[in-house]
């Protein structure tokens, strides 16, 4: 856990980094996700979503460029000593749209892969078993980010990843129940 100092040297540090940034190229976010639907992942609690974003195409009223969000969420189920951890990897191409008239509003929409890594621990009262099950699949986001204040902005997003199974991990493969996965995350962020 960090200390009191540790987060005022880090905020210090983005602070003055943005201040004498010339091109706000680069923006960091920290959200909560929320889990969607009726699915096999809806079961998971969000914990935190960390991304970073590097736009490297300024055509003035589109930016384009890469992004990369890692997504933690956790499953405990005491009725069957059951305990899941979930890690979503996603990297992917973006496109934040920049129009003045939007007021700091900036709609952005992104495409690439979405990774899930799965470690489920099951005590059946002699030994834990461990699984693991990594999947994963087309990735397609949509969010809307709102300017604060110099550098800072808030934006909610949305995820949807439609899983590829290749495997027996599940009963039926091909259910839509076991493919589809979305997430809603809402968050700070901060360009620099």
């Amino acid at each position: 856990m960090m200390n009191m100092k540790t987060v005022q040297i880090v905020l210090a540090l983005i602070l003055t980094t943005g201040m004498y940034a010339q091109n706000k190229k680069f923006s960091a976010t920290l959200s909560y996700p929320v889990t969607l639907g009726d699915n096999f992942f809806d079961r998971n609690d969000g914990v935190i979503d960390i991304g970073a974003q590097y736009r490297f195409i300024d055509a003035k009223i589109v930016q384009i460029g890469i992004g990369f969000n890692a997504a933690f969420f956790n499953y405990e189920n005491s009725g069957n000593a059951t305990e899941e951890k979930v890690i979503v990897l996603q990297p992917k191409v973006l496109a934040e749209l920049n129009v003045p008239a939007l007021k700091g509003f900036k709609p952005f929409v992104g495409v690439g892969y979405g990774a899930t890594l799965f470690r489920s621990d099951f005590d059946n009262g002699n030994t834990i078993i461990e699984e693991n099950d990594n999947t994963g699949g087309i990735n397609l986001n949509i969010g809307l980010a709102k300017d604060i204040v110099a550098g800072l902005f808030l934006h909610i997003q949305y995820d949807y990843i439609n899983i590829e199974r290749n495997d027996q991990s599940v009963p039926d493969p091909d259910d839509a129940f076991y493919k589809n996965v979305s997430i809603l995350k809402l968050g700070a962020g901060y360009r620099f």
